[in-house]
Formats: C-alpha cells, sequence, structure tokens
C-alpha cells in the first residue's frame, strides 16, 4: 500500500522536499544547466567523502572525474578530460543506469550507477539536472569474484583428469560430467548416443556386476557426508579394460530418503593396477624362489647330517683299530691296516660328495648307476662294523644267496647298508644276535637287518 502525505502549507512541502533529496543509500547531486553543482544530499556525502559546502559551485565532472584525484600520487589514465555535456548525453542515453568509474575525495575508485532527470523552467526549458546514483562498487567486487570463482571451477573442470559427474541412482545412468565419460572410453558420437540410453551395467566387466550391485546397496544405505570408494573395470570401445576408481557420496534424496542423485569422482587407475599386478607376479616368483632356496637349504642340511652320521662309522671303525693295535701291536698289522685303508677311503669318497656344492644347491643328490654286487658290497661293509660288534661279544649270522645283483648308486647303497648294520651294532645289547638276509625274489633282491635292540617308538 502506498501512504500519499498530505500537504497544506508551505513549510510542509520544504520539509517533504528534504526528505526525499536526503533519502538514504541513494546519491542524489542537482546542478544547473551548465553542470555546476547546486545540491549534495547527506548519502552524496557519505560515498564521496565532500561536504555539500566542498563542492557547491564546483563542475559536477571536475569533482568526479578530477584529473588529479586527491590522494593519488600518479593521476588515472585518461584518454581526455571528461565534459559535462558529454556525460550528460552518457547518462540520458543508458538505458539502466550508467556505471562511471569515479574518485572519492580520499582517492579511492568507486563504481557508481548514474541516472539523471531534467528539471524544466516555466517555459519548458531545461533549468537544471537532478543526478540520482547507486555506489555498486562492492556488489560489482562480489560478482567479479563470482565470475573468477566460476572460470576457475571451468577451468578446473576442463583440465583435471578426474571426471565428476552426477549418477541417477534409479535409472543407473550419468546425467552430468564435466567431460563424456562414453568419448573417455574411446566410443563415438554415434555409440555413444546408444550407450547413453543403456545402463552403467552393461559396460561393466561380468566379475564386477555383483561388486558394483553391493555397492549400489552400500550407496542406497548410506546416510549423508558418508564416502564410498570403489574399484571397477568397464570396457573401452576397442574391448580392452579399463580400471575406474570412484568416491561417491549422496548428493539429492527422494521424500522416501533413498538416494536419487550421486555426486561422485572417477579416475582412470589401469596403469597403476597394471603395475600392481607386475609387483604381485614379482612377489609370487620372489616367494617361489625364497621356498626353493628354503627346500635347497634344508635338503643341504639334511644331507650334512647324514655326512656327519656316515662319517662317525668309518671313524669308529678307525678307532676301534687303533685301539686293538695299542693293545696287540704284533698282531695281525697288514690285515687291520688294510680296514683302516677302506674306512678311510670310504671317509674320502663321503667327503668328496659332500664338496659336490652345485648338486647341493640345486637339489639334487649325484647318482651314479651302475651293476652292484650286494654280497660283495655287504662284505665290505662288515668288514668295516665287525671290531665294533666283537667290543659288544655280538654274533653277526649272515645268510646270503650269491649272484644278487642290482642296479644301483653303488656309494649310496653303502651307506645305507652301513647305517643299518652299525645301528643294529649301537642298539642291540650285549652278547645278542644279529640277523642278515640277502636273498633274490622274482623281482628284486632283499636285504633284511634285525636285531634284539628296543626297537622304533610309535612316533
Amino acid at each position: 500500500m502506498t501512504i500519499i502525505p498530505v500537504i497544506n502549507t508551505t513549510e510542509e512541502l520544504a520539509a517533504f522536499k528534504n526528505a526525499v533529496f536526503h533519502i538514504r543509500n541513494c546519491v542524489i547531486i542537482t546542478t544547473d544547466d551548465k553542470g555546476i553543482i547546486t545540491g549534495f544530499n547527506r548519502c552524496a556525502e557519505n560515498i564521496f567523502g565532500y561536504s555539500a559546502a566542498d563542492v557547491q559551485g564546483k563542475s559536477l565532472t571536475a569533482v568526479l572525474f578530477p584529473e588529479k584525484p586527491p590522494g593519488l600520487l600518479k593521476a588515472p589514465q585518461r584518454t581526455k578530460k571528461v565534459r559535462f555535456k558529454s556525460f550528460l548525453a552518457s547518462v540520458l542515453k543508458a538505458v539502466d543506469n550508467l556505471e562511471c568509474k569515479v574518485y572519492s575525495a580520499d582517492g579511492l575508485e568507486l563504481l557508481v550507477g548514474f541516472s539523471v532527470q531534467t528539471i524544466e523552467n516555466s517555459k519548458g526549458k531545461s533549468a537544471g539536472y537532478i543526478f540520482s546514483g547507486l555506489d555498486v562498487s562492492e556488489q560489482r567486487r562480489i560478482e567479479n569474484a563470482f565470475e573468477g570463482i566460476e572460470l576457475f571451477n571451468e577451468k578446473l573442470l576442463s583440465t583435471t583428469p578426474t571426471i565428476l559427474y552426477l549418477y541417477d541412482q534409479e535409472t543407473q545412468q550419468i546425467v552430468f560430467s564435466n567431460r563424456d565419460f562414453y568419448s573417455f572410453l574411446g566410443y563415438s558420437d554415434q555409440e555413444t548416443a546408444v550407450l547413453k540410453g543403456s545402463p552403467l551395467l552393461s559396460l561393466l566387466h561380468t566379475d564386477d556386476i555383483e561388486k558394483r550391485l553391493l555397492y549400489r546397496k552400500s550407496i542406497a544405505a548410506s546416510i549423508d557426508g558418508d564416502i564410498l570408494e570403489g574399484e571397477f573395470r568397464l570396457r573401452n570401445a576397442d574391448g580392452t579394460w579399463q580400471w575406474i576408481q570412484n568416491r561417491d557420496t549422496v548428493f539429492t534424496r527422494r521424500e522416501d530418503n533413498s538416494p536419487e542423485l550421486i555426486i561422485g569422482a572417477a579416475l582412470d587407475i589401469t596403469e597403476r593396477k597394471v603395475y600392481e599386478e607386475a609387483l604381485n607376479e614379482a612377489n609370487k616368483q620372489l616367494n617361489t624362489t625364497n621356498l626353493l632356496l628354503t627346500d635347497a637349504n634344508n635338503l643341504k642340511t639334511e644331507l650334512l647330517g647324514i655326512a656327519a652320521h656316515d662319517l662317525k662309522n668309518p671313524l669308529s671303525v678307525i678307532k676301534n683299530l687303533a685301539s686293538i693295535l695299542e693293545e696287540n701291536p704284533q698282531e695281525e698289522v697288514a690285515e687291520l691296516s688294510s680296514v683302516i685303508k677302506q674306512a678311510s677311503q670310504h671317509m674320502i669318497a663321503l667327503i668328496n660328495e659332500l664338496l659336490e656344492s652345485s648338486a647341493l644347491d640345486s637339489g639334487k643328490y649325484p647318482m651314479h648307476i651302475e651293476s652292484v654286487d650286494m654280497g660283495v658290497l655287504l662284505d665290505y661293509v662288515m668288514v668295516n662294523n665287525i671290531i665294533a660288534a666283537r667290543k659288544k661279544s655280538q654274533n653277526i649270522i649272515i645268510t646270503a644267496t650269491p649272484e644278487c645283483t642290482v642296479m644301483a648308486d653303488g656309494s649310496s647303497m653303502r651307506r645305507i647298508l652301513d647305517n643299518l648294520i652299525s645301528n643294529a651294532i649301537k642298539y642291540s645289547p650285549f652278547k645278542k644276535d644279529i640277523f642278515i638276509s640277502l636273498f633274490k625274489t622274482e623281482n628284486c633282491v632283499r636285504l633284511e637287518v634285525s636285531d634284539q635292540g628296543p626297537g622304533l617308538n610309535e612316533e
């Protein structure tokens, strides 16, 4: 509702004009027909920093567009002096307020939008002008700032490698993205037009479909502020697969609070996945190599243990023979010397096998397959062990079939026989019998060693 004041007296009219003249937030400057200032309201005083008395009788353009504004060390760059008639014509011609760059008393640059009304005398001729204006400096500064932000955002969206998008949770389609998602995957405009009518699931790798459906359920159950992350593969136009990492959050919700639009960012991580796969494969190969090295080292340790055990038997033979020689220096020297020689050769053979480090490191024990007469081998092993049996008053009863020949590694067979017989002697009580049988069956040669020792436990 508009209230029209009732004016009855000249004093009331003067008061009304004064109130209008000094209206708040609006610059009002009156001039005569030559542009000399005749009025300068309070708003003008506040904005420009001049008092009405300071500008009374001065040219409007000289006050608003001084050649050298007060407070400035250097005059502003102007092509020519601003004249009142040209300024007036520009304001009259403007459809809206004419925004002008002017200066305050302290040299502050302002942007003021001017409009003008002509004051006519009783003869209808121009007697002066009323210039009204608004200080739009702050408004334009904010607008320019927003324009700068918008330009920044536009540049940011167009240059970032990340795809920013809005995704419709119900239709499963991208409704906005800073880069065309399908062109990013190498599809032509014609292919893109077809794909845009299909759900994004149509491009998913089959192994990722179930994972993607679970991801959608997680989004549906999320609350505002939750950020979800996922990785999945999309089919490129050339049939290859591109790994995408995305981070999503709910942008808008429907009336039932279910997610409507999802805002997210997607990044191509295909190259990273290739490196990860190569690294995983390298780690697998490294683990396999480590296992092989561990097995080789364990085998080497096992073989060293076997060799140490095997060396103990000939050393025991030599020790026992040396004891006999000490007790009977003149008896059976030639026979005992031969046994010592055989035991020493046995030790040398074991050491040579132990020094074959290449075979040990490769996890293969050196084997030399040859024809081995098991009866001859048994006699040889018995010579090395008979002294130990005699010291325990043990009887070794041998039953052997002639011509028991096998194809085997002679050195390994010798160690096996030596271990079987030496263990039987070691673990059998004093004055007990040890039975050794060597005979042929239809398909093999069988050797049995039995003793009266405690035997093996269940473990």
